[in-house]
């Protein structure tokens, strides 16, 4: 094992320990045991980052002896993948996730004031927890059956699939929204302890606040590496690992607003003790769903069991009992009252909003539970995406039109304002659906969701641009999220219910009509960007503009796995996605298709002669570690010459060859197979030369074919909700430093 990381693990976990003790120890009026307990935090953490720099440099320096490097990374990744295997599999995720919890500890601990004990009690708990895991699970575990003193010299590599520039920052991403859900868990615990049953309110808010941005971004990220990259077409499969985000992001969102509640009304405390409690183990929850192994027969993204299925469940059990039982203990003696808002008030229709984003919390989770729920009765079993879109549909209409009114509304009612500034957002929602249904827009529920996510996007964006009229900048926070929201909403809708589909099979140099296109197959090409094979596909639009989609295919040689990453195009009304499904090189034409040739000699195939004139090494050294070296050949047919060079080219995942067409209107192509180096001849493969004789069959790749109508919509949505959701960060952190400092309390 690799002693500098396995020290550094105890060392993090030991000062947790230590810190968690002192803490203690502070609560019962140790004058000193404070300053410890912050001195054994900060060696955790920096106990933390060490082992953190350990994985680092094992990955970096190729040092396959151990398992987790072994298993996730090989020589031929570029830096930023490599970088990226340190999360590629369970025991790398489980330290980025302690290295975020650890880090967030530090601003933690200054801006906790009064609450900094108990809350830094029930935080470290957290961090142990994942560093048991750790203890338990190492990522420095070396590799076994190796002989003394000797090591692989080459990794089995990344998942290809994880090979995106967006897996390069999603997970990091996402575990700080995880890691940021304890905190709000750690403060209400704290609270609820020392019966100071408000206050916590303001400083919890900016780090609840944090998570629907991080998580958020996370959702964002990875829904569009999905489109990007798997070539199924959408971006939310209603997997449960994708769901393992979302169910927390909502709860997150739902605290949020409680919150805002709390602080604006002086009600709703039991509601958001609850929440708080809820967001953090909802994330437990998830993780023990998706790395315990239960559901490795139904998620594509799922884990393996490694072993920890038993720690995932007994932290499950902690902190579910810890924070619940606590919250029952105290319940009795939270101030309660009741409220006497009109249903028209801004206070109503929160508590509308925050049943519907828990609704449909509650309804993912019992989806993405069916298989351990079933598997109580009878064989395990799973609900498809059409049990989510039926179930959430609804609540997404009824959430748009709650977004809709509530800018108008005040706590106690409506703005005097309300019907006035109601009937504009109507006006123009009507407008911009008229508009809709010119375009295409068909089917009642369909419409109707439109409708409400314009009533939505209009409504927020009007109360938007107000407030930034006003100079009020710090207000806009909320309704360019909720802006951000409706307009996300729309892009859903319109790119999901009013795309369309066709599906093409194009032989080598013919041209098919499909979707307002015509398509035309080049043969397969290596993809400059990626060094890996592509089918090079011509598209040209009605208006004569054209552009090459490089659809990939390509085998990886470390895991014998078959690729294929979609093109998108995108345009300012819509994408062009061109997913691959088949790839035939089909069959020269008879069997003397194929010949090797000498420099300057001659060769004769049906209406056509080639002369060698020798190797093109132009092509040198080409992206992604590729060689290429080209054919330079003149073809007469029909009295007329032409030089053609078809090329092979030599990368990682093996070699790939360009063919070129042959003049004439046969559709004939010349195809450079192989090279013999040392006796400096090419070897050639023809095909089309008169295959209706023979029985030949042109090389052929199948694609569906796909336009999205104003997907743009949902990722710019998404984008201004976290935007809003920042600038309501910064407004409540800014509120909460600016309020005076309680003494600290021992007590």
């Amino acid at each position: 094992m690799f002693v500098p990381g396995v020290v550094a693990l105890w060392a993090a976990a030991l000062a947790l320990v230590g810190s968690t003790v002192a803490y203690a120890r502070a609560l019962k009026g140790d004058a000193n045991a404070r300053s410890w307990a912050r001195q054994l935090y900060g060696l955790a953490v920096f106990a933390v980052v060490v082992a953190s720099a350990a994985l680092l440099y094992l990955i970096l320096s190729h040092d396959f002896r151990y398992h987790y490097v072994f298993s996730y990374s090989d020589r031929s990744l570029p830096l930023s993948y490599l970088i990226s295997t340190f999360w590629a599999g369970q025991e790398g995720s489980f330290l980025l996730w302690l290295l975020a919890g650890a880090l967030i500890g530090l601003p933690l601990i200054p801006t906790a004031r009064h609450y900094e004990n108990r809350t830094m009690i029930v935080y470290n708990l957290t961090l142990l927890a994942l560093a048991a895991i750790l203890l338990r699970q190492s990522p420095f575990r070396p590799l076994e059956g190796l002989p003394p003193g000797q090591a692989p010299f080459d990794g089995q590599g990344l998942n290809p699939l994880l090979q995106n520039p967006w897996m390069t920052i999603h997970p990091p991403v996402m575990f700080l929204g995880y890691a940021a859900t304890a905190v709000p868990f750690a403060f209400a615990v704290a609270a609820l302890v020392e019966r100071r049953y408000d206050e916590w309110v303001r400083a919890a808010l900016p780090w609840a606040l944090l998570t629907v941005v991080t998580l958020g971004a996370a959702i964002l990220l990875g829904g569009y590496w999905a489109y990007v990259t798997l070539g199924w077409g959408g971006y939310w499969g209603w997997d449960p690992v994708e769901n393992s985000s979302l169910v927390p992001w909502l709860a997150s969102a739902a605290l949020v607003h409680g919150m805002l509640l709390q602080r604006s009304r002086g009600r709703f405390r039991k509601l958001n003790f609850s929440l708080a409690i809820l967001s953090f183990v909802l994330v437990v929850y998830a993780t023990f769903l998706t790395r315990s192994g239960v559901l490795a027969d139904f998620s594509v993204h799922s884990f393996v069991d490694l072993g920890i299925t038993g720690w995932l469940v007994g932290n499950l059990a902690v902190f579910t009992v810890l924070g619940f039982t606590i919250l029952a203990w105290r319940a009795r003696e939270i101030p309660t009252s009741p409220g006497d808002e009109p249903f028209l008030s801004r206070t109503v229709f929160f508590v509308l909003g925050i049943a519907a984003l828990l609704g449909s919390a509650a309804l993912v989770l019992l989806g993405t539970s069916a298989p351990l729920i079933t598997r109580l009765f009878t064989q395990p079993a799973q609900v498809g995406p059409a049990f989510y879109n039926r179930v959430t549909l609804p609540i997404g209409i009824l959430l748009a039109v709650l977004l809709g009114v509530v800018p108008y509304l005040q706590w106690r009612g409506r703005s005097p304002e309300f019907v006035r500034r109601l009937l504009l957002s109507l006006a123009l929602t009507a407008v911009a659906t008229s508009a809709a249904l010119l375009l295409g827009a068909r089917g009642l529920l369909f419409v109707t969701f439109l409708a409400a996510s314009f009533f939505a996007l209009l409504a927020n964006l009007v109360k938007t641009v107000e407030a930034l009229a006003g100079g009020r900048l710090r207000q806009a926070g909320g309704p360019l999220a909720h802006a951000g929201l409706g307009l996300m909403l729309a892009g859903i809708v319109t790119s999901s219910a009013f795309d369309r589909t066709e599906k093409l099979v194009l032989p080598l140099g013919e041209s098919r009509e499909a979707l307002g296109y015509t398509f035309t197959f080049k043969g397969p090409e290596v993809d400059p960007a990626s060094g890996r094979q592509a089918m090079a596909v011509d598209v040209r639009s009605g208006d004569g503009t054209s552009y090459v989609a490089r659809p990939k295919m390509f085998r990886n040689e470390k895991s014998n796995q078959l690729v294929a990453n979609p093109d998108v195009k995108v345009f300012l009304t819509h994408d062009l996605y061109v997913s691959p499904i088949e790839f035939d090189p089909g069959q020269p034409a008879d069997a003397g298709a194929a010949v090797e040739i000498g420099k300057g000699e001659t060769a004769t195939f049906g209406p056509y002669t080639l002369t060698f004139r020798g190797f093109d090494m132009g092509g040198g050294h080409g992206g992604g570690g590729q060689i290429t070296i080209g054919a330079v050949l003149e073809v007469t047919t029909d009295g007329a010459s032409q030089t053609v060079t078809p090329t092979l080219a030599a990368t990682d995942s093996g070699f790939v060859s360009r063919p070129v067409p042959l003049p004439g209107p046969g559709g004939a192509t010349l195809t450079l197979s192989g090279v013999n180096a040392s006796q400096g001849r090419a070897r050639l493969v023809f095909s089309g030369v008169g295959q209706e004789a023979k029985g030949g069959q042109p090389m052929r790749f199948s694609a569906d074919v796909s336009v999205k109508p104003l997907i743009g919509l949902l990722w710019l949505g998404l984008v201004l909700l976290l935007a809003g959701g920042v600038l309501a960060l910064v407004r409540r952190a800014g509120d909460f430093a600016a309020t005076t400092p309680g003494e600290p309390s021992s007590a």
